[in-house]
């Protein structure tokens, strides 16, 4: 058994100088692209981390090199360097064939504007990005669980709820970051002209968010009779008049003229806040892929193309 630098089993590859060699590659690609302190641990310490041996260690350093994927520079005691690089031949050998990332529904201009930041911050690294779109925050960490993807964006108040309330397995992934705005507007509606009273009206909610299941719990009206309702589906259940009101978010709303829309008060500061605030989530395990979407996704890049794309200075791209 050959593990990663989190003591799981690197999966993928059977073959352990294969794994150890994947594994330094995406090591080495975040040390050159954050183009600071280029030094490698000792073998000893690779080796004591991957649960291989030495000579593992050394062969997969040797293929690197080989691959022309790097070339190392040792200095007697003050240990050995990445010397030179050569970022595609390295991308290649992290077997990074294209990074998937998981955003909520673009229905609104806030989110196609982080999408279209998250695509120019891969852009910028010359990193392989497919944006995929899938409605709740619930949905999509189990979806990364799954590792069906690389990273979700949740906001801030989801990913805090998942960790206080989820199940123990979803506490293993991470956050590293926050990167931009998240839809945050969240209203009640109802059919026009119908009566509304916080105290008594039967709410219906998204329950694969954890955004409108924390809104719920805060206000006390987590229990109805609705049951686990569809997000996409709550406009045209108090349309039809199956539900007598639902929690939305506004801007991802669109034409409210069917709807009376009744704000929500006495949100704690702190819940509203954080609402507001979108954060990337990862698979805590994955050590090297964490740091490297931090260097690619929290440098402020993905915050200032979303102002400006709600601005109307640029137009949506992803």
């Amino acid at each position: 058994m050959f593990l990663n630098e989190r003591g799981s089993v690197l999966r993928g590859l059977t073959n352990k100088q294969d794994a150890v060699r994947r594994a330094l590659a995406r090591e080495f690609i975040t040390m050159v692209f954050r183009g600071e302190n280029n030094k490698l641990s000792g073998i000893k310490e690779y080796a004591d981390r991957f649960g291989v041996g030495a000579g593992t260690v050394q062969g997969a350093l040797a293929d690197l090199k080989a691959a022309g994927a790097v070339s190392l520079k040792a200095c007697g005691a003050q240990g050995t360097y990445i010397e030179s690089a050569d970022r595609s031949r390295l991308l290649e050998m992290c077997e990074y064939d294209i990074f998937i990332g998981l955003l909520p529904l673009d229905s609104s201009l806030c989110v196609k504007g982080m999408a279209t930041g998250i695509f120019e911050a891969f852009t910028e690294y010359r990193l392989p990005i497919h944006i995929l779109f899938a409605r709740g925050s619930r949905n999509r960490a189990g979806i990364l669980l799954r590792e069906k993807c690389d990273f979700v964006v949740m906001s801030l108040c989801a990913y805090s709820y998942m960790h206080k309330n989820a199940r123990d397995e979803r506490r293993d992934l991470c956050s590293i970051g926050t990167i931009s705005g998240y839809p945050s507007e969240h209203v009640f509606i109802t059919k026009r002209d119908a009566p509304f009273s916080m105290a008594e009206t039967q709410v219906a909610y998204d329950a694969f968010s954890y955004d409108q299941i924390a809104i719920m719990e805060s206000l006390g009206k987590q229990h109805n009779r609705y049951g686990e309702c569809l997000g996409v589906q709550l406009p045209e259940l108090v349309r039809r008049g199956e539900v007598e009101s639902a929690l939305v978010e506004r801007k991802g709303l669109g034409c409210a003229d069917d709807f009376d829309v009744h704000p929500i008060e006495h949100l704690p500061a702190q819940m509203q806040r954080n609402l507001g605030e979108s954060v990337v989530v990862v698979r805590g395990s994955d050590h090297n892929l964490s740091d490297l979407l931090s260097l690619v996704l929290t440098s402020g890049l993905v915050c200032q193309v979303q102002r400006e794309i709600l601005e109307e200075k640029r137009i949506v791209t992803y």
